[in-house]
Formats: structure tokens, C-alpha cells, sequence
């Protein structure tokens, strides 16, 4: 047999014809070789992962990178797509996080609480979970924080009831403000509101109300039925005590916003959307910076809220639109064009800022004058735009506030001791400015003058005195001289006897 034959036959009996039964078995052994054990292998590691997660009870779980030893107080942010880094790192900044990396391929951010307390961390976890760019937030247990298994499977937080209302007022303007916390007074919400708010007084006032509360997350409600506009906001106070004048102007803006399109825009937004020349385009209210009454809470803050809102974050949230300083009539228009309403000489509708800080003064008393009894405190204070209000002090202390000029004061000084007292006043301009006078030192003297006749000084004129007058008749004895003329005489008798007292 040839060399070439013997190799056929050879090959031949190696690889057989085989048939599709044969194959059908050839499949499932590699299956059972290579297959099988690398699913148990698997299988068990993710047991392993699962029952450690379940051991540390932390809410991590096998969805987080793997191999990240992540520790107490991160948050793991899944962000909806499309949403800006920018817009990411103005929220981290907002809500105090850190950013730490951005999970490879994804679009999941690990961030970390950074100094917040677990109070105020539980309250983050809620406004992130509430964010509408946010699809998701999983976070590991941080010390202190309530054991909740359901909202710890789910990763996410749900609302929880209010704390108790701490302080509440109703304003001259007739809006209702209500602090949810001891951090901060519904005295100081006012004044931060009162600056930020072009229409408060006549206008949404009285159809206002605003809440501020560690559990709140920065949100605004309207509604609009049978003629009536009714609107409300709260803050947190996460956010209210570090930007106070951003947070408010914005969440005022939408109530200012829908307030404006349901009373004069006839419930749409055109005509704002014409002069801020985004009438017709497409990506409007398609996606959450896209929304009109976003684009409009920030073009008020910008142009109508404090020069301090528009210091404390100048930009835009939706950077693919100028910014609202940047569109040439918008604020003429936002000032102007609401029928008159708005028009005003606050700087607010200035095309710069108001800056400049009111001057005042005490006028009288002056310094270094005696006073006694109940005396009148007047005071000058002027400002190139307006005064809002003038605070008069008395050795340190508030002691009234005026809101109208002329300034006048009234100090009931008998309630003071006998010393020296300072007074000094502050003036508030409406733009927020203020001005603090110099000091001005008066003497309180209450002390009651000695009673003519009275030569002894035992409070009483009698027959003690007349006859210390009588044994010294005729001499030039001071304390006998009641009349000053050089000499005890009948005129000094008749001073004693028309205060005589017996």
C-alpha cells in the first residue's frame, strides 16, 4: 500500500463521518465541562456578596462597582441622561456633596456626604430622592440613621412627616410664613422674602404662603380655579441658611411666574416666551431645564431678586441658553409689561445694581447732653433709592424700629439707671444696604432737685429749718441764703414759709 493511501485511511479513522446525534452529544459535554461549574462558581459569589451586604446591614448591594470599598455616608447617584456636569456639580454644591468618581461606562456618580450630621444628612438623601434629574439614589447607613428595611431594598427615601411648626406670622402683606425648625425665625424668612419678592405686597401676598423645615425640600405649588390664584413654597434648611436669597428668589420666581400666567398671560407662557426668545423651540418642556417655569424662576432671580441671589450663583441653570443679563429687553420687559404692575424704582428693575449704602444719624439728643424723664429721640437717615427701616439701639439693645420718615423715637428714660447710655441707630435701604451711625452718649439723670426751704436735707421743710434759718438771721450762711442775695433775710423766710410742710 502506498505511503499516500496509509494517511487517508489514517485521517479518516480520526475524524469519522459523525452524525447530528453525535453532535448533540459532543454539545452537551463541553456543557457539562466548561459551562456548569463556572455558573455554580458565579452563583455562589453573588450568595457571598449578598450575605455580607446582609450582615453589615448597609443598603448596598451587588449593583454598586464592584470591588469599591465604599464606606459610611456615600450616596451612589444614578443621574437621568442628558443632564449637564455642570448642572451635576451645582447640585453636589447645593446639598453638600462631594463628588468622588464617576463610575466607568455609566452614568452613575459615587458622591459622599461631606460635614453634615445624620439629620441633615437624611435630609439630603430625601431631596435627591425627590430631584427630577436624579433616576436614583442608593446609600450606605450612616450612623444614627433610622433602620427602615423597605426604603433600604428600594435605595430610596420616601417623605416623612413634618416636624413640628416652631414659629408662624402672617405678614403686613398678608402672606402666611411658617419655620419647621429652630434654626431659623419666621422673622428672618420675612426679610428674606420681603427682598426677594417684587410683587409681595400688592399682589401674591395675601394668596402666599411659605414653609421652612429641615424634612422640606425647595419646592413650589400653585393652583388656579374660579378666578382665584392661591400659591406656596417651601425650603429646606439645608439650603435656606447657606444661600438664602438664591433659594427663595427662585422658588418665589415660579409662584411669581404662574401667578402672572394665569392672571395676565391667559394661562400660557407666549408672550414671556417671545422676549426670552425661546418661543417655538422644540426642546421645550421636554425635558426638566427645559421647562419654562425653571428658565423663569431663574430669570427672575437674575434680574429681579437681590444683587445678593444673583452674587451667590450667576449662571443659568440651562447653560444651552444665554443668561437672562444677556437678552436685550428681557428685564425692560419683565419690569414694564406685567400692566404697570411691577414698575417701581427699586434697583431690582435698575439696569445696575444698588450698591450705594443710606447714611443716618441721631440728631437729638446730642452727645454728651443730661436728659431725664420721657424725651423724644429723632433721627436722620437718607439713601439714593429709598429707606426701608430705621432701628434705634440703646446700649446695644433694639430698642423700636420706624418704617416712616420723620424718624422719632420715644425713650422713657426713668426706666434706665443713672449713668452714661449709648444710642446709635441702623438704616436699611430696600436694596438690602445699611448704615450704622456714630455714637451718641447721653447722661440719664432722674435724681429729684432738693426742695427749696428744705436747709437741713431731710426731705422736708418744718420747723427744723426755721429754726436753723433763725439762728443765722442776718449772715451771708449759704445754706440759709435760699434766695442767693447775699444775706438771710425776710426773703428767705417767705421761701420757707411758702414751702412749709409742717
Amino acid at each position: 500500500m502506498r505511503a499516500a493511501d496509509l494517511l487517508r485511511q489514517y485521517r479518516k479513522s480520526l475524524n469519522p463521518p459523525y452524525g447530528v446525534n453525535d453532535w448533540v452529544v459532543l454539545a452537551l459535554t463541553l456543557f457539562l465541562l466548561l459551562v456548569l461549574p463556572l455558573t455554580v462558581v458565579t452563583t455562589q459569589q453573588a450568595r457571598d456578596i449578598g450575605s455580607k451586604a446582609k450582615q453589615e446591614k448597609e443598603t448596598k448591594v451587588s449593583t454598586l462597582i464592584a470591588g469599591k470599598d465604599y464606606q459610611e455616608g456615600e450616596l451612589f447617584i444614578q443621574w437621568k441622561p442628558g443632564v449637564e456636569t455642570k448642572a451635576k456639580e451645582t447640585l453636589y454644591k447645593a446639598a453638600g456633596l462631594a463628588k468622588i468618581k464617576q463610575a466607568k461606562g455609566t452614568e452613575k456618580y459615587h458622591a459622599q456626604l461631606v460635614k453634615v450630621d445624620p439629620t441633615r444628612a437624611k435630609q439630603t438623601i430625601l431631596n435627591l430622592s425627590k430631584n427630577k434629574r436624579i433616576e436614583k439614589v442608593d446609600f450606605i447607613l450612616i450612623p444614627d440613621f433610622p433602620e427602615q428595611t423597605d426604603l433600604k431594598a428600594q435605595g430610596l427615601v420616601s417623605p416623612v412627616q413634618a416636624a413640628a411648626i416652631q414659629d408662624s406670622m402672617t405678614t403686613p402683606e398678608g402672606t402666611k410664613i411658617e419655620s419647621y425648625t429652630t434654626q431659623v425665625t419666621t422673622q428672618e424668612i420675612y426679610n428674606v422674602l420681603k427682598a426677594n419678592a417684587v410683587s409681595l405686597p400688592n399682589e401674591i401676598g395675601p394668596r402666599l404662603t411659605v414653609k421652612v423645615g429641615d424634612d422640606f425640600g425647595n419646592r413650589a405649588f400653585h393652583s388656579f380655579g374660579g378666578g382665584t390664584f392661591v400659591g406656596s413654597f417651601t425650603m429646606g434648611t439645608s439650603s435656606f441658611v447657606p444661600y438664602p436669597d438664591n433659594i427663595t428668589s427662585h422658588e418665589y420666581g415660579h409662584i411669581f411666574g404662574h401667578y402672572y400666567r394665569h392672571t395676565v398671560w391667559n394661562s400660557s407662557w407666549l408672550e414671556y416666551q417671545k422676549a426670552r426668545g425661546i418661543a417655538g423651540d422644540s426642546r421645550l418642556e421636554s425635558e426638566y431645564m427645559w421647562r419654562t417655569s425653571e428658565i423663569f424662576a431663574e430669570d427672575y432671580r437674575q434680574l429681579l431678586a437681590t444683587y445678593d441671589a444673583w452674587d451667590s450663583g450667576p449662571f443659568q441653570l440651562n447653560r444651552e441658553i444665554p443668561l437672562a443679563t444677556e437678552v436685550q429687553g428681557l428685564q425692560e420687559f419683565l419690569c414694564t409689561t406685567y400692566q404697570g404692575k411691577t414698575s417701581n424704582s427699586w434697583f431690582r428693575c435698575q439696569t445696575e445694581p444698588d450698591n450705594e449704602d443710606p447714611t443716618t444719624s441721631v440728631t437729638s439728643p446730642t452727645n454728651g447732653e443730661t436728659v431725664s424723664g420721657l424725651i423724644d429721640v429723632l433721627v436722620t437717615a437718607t439713601d439714593n433709592v429709598a429707606i426701608e427701616k430705621v432701628e434705634l439701639r440703646i446700649d446695644g439693645q433694639l430698642h423700636a424700629t420706624d418704617l416712616t420718615s420723620p424718624y422719632l423715637f420715644s425713650w422713657n428714660t426713668t426706666q434706665a439707671t443713672n449713668s452714661d447710655h449709648i444710642l446709635q441707630v441702623k438704616a436699611y435701604d430696600t436694596s438690602a444696604n445699611t448704615a450704622t451711625s456714630t455714637v451718641v452718649t447721653v447722661t440719664v439723670d432722674n435724681t429729684a432737685p432738693p426742695k427749696a426751704g428744705d436747709i437741713n436735707g431731710d426731705g422736708s421743710v418744718d420747723i427744723f429749718d426755721a429754726s436753723i434759718l433763725a439762728s443765722r438771721w442776718g449772715t451771708a450762711d449759704p445754706d440759709a441764703d435760699l434766695n442767693g442775695n447775699g444775706v438771710v433775710d425776710i426773703f428767705d423766710a417767705s421761701i420757707l414759709a411758702s414751702n412749709w410742710e409742717g
